[in-house]
């Protein structure tokens, strides 16, 4: 397009007029159309109203957006970052600037590939130490234990079995007075039907509302008082989820997400269960993220369930290891468990293998990060031979008149360093709300909030480290330029 557009005259001049203009109108407007459109996408993935995959479309929507109406700050914030990288030597800052402002064009594309290079790091970043995080929270809570205790081969459908023989408790028990087990919770399954006796919140009535449900009720001690054993939705006060082990302790239950979801209850709520003898009212005093018989499982206190609900035998086990002895422990586990011939799951492991692999993806991703990193650098290398091949005459009369090599190399690096600040540090800033878009969006389709963490550390290595690769990228013209041999750059055309 700019090809065919240029004068004969202009194209015999060394730098095209429209590389040293303003940019095109029809770009400063491409890119206002492509933000606000990926803006929409992504404010209508915080809303649930899209899949997350149209929101993360209208990430890099929005990236390109900016990078479009970029050369509107490049002319400012290069002369910021021409005081800030180098106030003191001002003739090589002088030449450097100028040379950057004399290819407009070429400046704008190398610096918005260093800006988006900067903002998709960052923000991924943040975003694989965000869910890392998010997901050893949940397994820990989603994993009961260091090891469960039960029956062989249970019904998969309900998740009940045979009861455990009574036998077993007395080596188990042992184990738990000489300080290898910390905890041991008994747990026992019974089919139960609830149906709601007084809700507060609204009815949705285009959804199909039950009389009642069959659900599973998961009665379980609670042995370990500094935990909350749930990956609660609500409530989402945090001193109300504190409490919920003693609100359990006084009779209320905890309620999956998906039984919660069919009768439309919430906390606060009150359900009507019946199973053992006769029915009994009963509070929900949270309601949890639950993956067990899909969602449709009531929790209740052990004491209150043999009160209530009259339950009698032991279905499981959950044992909880005093980390000293975690390996100790799995092979007298072990023994026992086959002696009684009853099964033991050990979700230490499982936990361990949950850790490698998260680890493993992070990993691969720093890696990816790193890699665009390296590309942006290319960018820079091109930029930067072109302006040298371009100023080898300047440069050769600078050389012959009283520019020393060091001085040759101090304004490629500074025209590096320029580039580098101009397209790296508003990208690094842009990433941080990238990343909160990214956690927020992320939100309608996890079912749970992921905690958006400022990392300082982070930011500062990741702007420290590019703009390291961005003056090595800039080495190799730089020695091309000092040594540029001055009767050629004097012929040079």
């Amino acid at each position: 397009m700019r090809a065919w557009r240029v004068s004969p005259l202009e194209g015999l001049s060394h730098v095209s007029k429209q590389d040293m203009s303003s940019v095109p109108p029809i770009h400063i407007f491409i890119g206002l159309i492509t933000s606000l459109c990926g803006g929409a996408a992504i404010v209508a993935g915080i809303l649930g109203w899209v899949t997350i995959d149209v929101s993360q479309y209208g990430a890099v929507a929005l990236l390109v957006g900016i990078v479009l109406m970029y050369p509107l700050v490049l002319v400012p914030f290069s002369y910021v970052a021409s005081l800030l990288v180098n106030w003191r030597r001002r003739v090589e800052t002088t030449l450097a600037l100028k040379q950057i402002l004399r290819h407009r064009g070429r400046t704008s594309l190398t610096v918005g590939v260093l800006f988006i290079a900067g903002a998709t790091g960052v923000a991924m970043a943040h975003s694989i130490l965000d869910n890392v995080r998010n997901l050893k929270e949940w397994y820990r809570k989603a994993l009961i234990g260091d090891y469960y205790v039960r029956a062989m081969l249970p019904d998969f459908k309900t998740g009940l079995s045979a009861d455990l023989p009574e036998e077993l408790e007395d080596p188990l028990t042992e184990l738990e007075k000489s300080g290898e087990i910390a905890y041991l919770d008994r747990v026992k399954m019974v089919e139960a039907q609830a149906k709601v006796k007084s809700r507060r919140g609204p009815i949705d009535s285009t959804k199909e509302l039950p009389d009642d449900l069959n659900l599973i009720l998961a009665v379980r001690q609670f042995h370990e008082p500094d935990k909350t054993p749930f990956d609660l939705i609500s409530p989402q006060d945090k001193t109300q989820r504190d409490a919920i082990l003693s609100r359990m302790r006084q009779g209320e239950v905890v309620m999956g997400n998906i039984a919660a979801a069919k009768l439309q209850v919430s906390e606060g709520d009150t359900l009507e269960i019946g199973g053992g003898e006769g029915t009994h009212q009963v509070r929900i005093c949270g309601v949890t993220n639950d993956y067990l018989v899909g969602g449709l499982t009531l929790y209740m206190d052990w004491e209150v369930g043999q009160r209530l609900m009259k339950t009698e035998g032991v279905d499981g086990y959950i044992i909880r290891a005093n980390s000293d002895k975690l390996l100790d422990l799995k092979p007298k586990l072990e023994a026992i468990c086959k002696q009684h011939g009853v099964l033991l799951n050990s979700q230490a492991e499982i936990g361990q293998r949950i850790n490698q692999i998260s680890n493993g993806i992070a990993g691969c991703l720093w890696g990816l990060i790193f890699l665009g990193f390296v590309v942006a650098a290319f960018g820079v290398v091109n930029t930067l031979s072109m302006n040298v091949l371009e100023q080898t005459r300047e440069l050769g009369l600078l050389r012959i008149v009283a520019m020393t090599r060091v001085q040759v190399r101090r304004t490629i690096l500074t025209q590096a360093l320029i580039i580098g600040m101009v397209g790296l540090l508003p990208g690094v800033f842009f990433g941080l709300g990238i990343a909160y878009i990214i956690n927020l969006a992320m939100e309608p389709s996890y079912g749970r909030p992921i905690e958006f963490t400022l990392h300082p550390v982070l930011m500062f290595v990741a702007l420290a480290g590019s703009m390291l690769i961005t003056v090595i990228a800039a080495a190799i013209p730089a020695h091309r330029a000092a040594n540029v041999d001055l009767a050629q750059a004097l012929h040079y055309e």
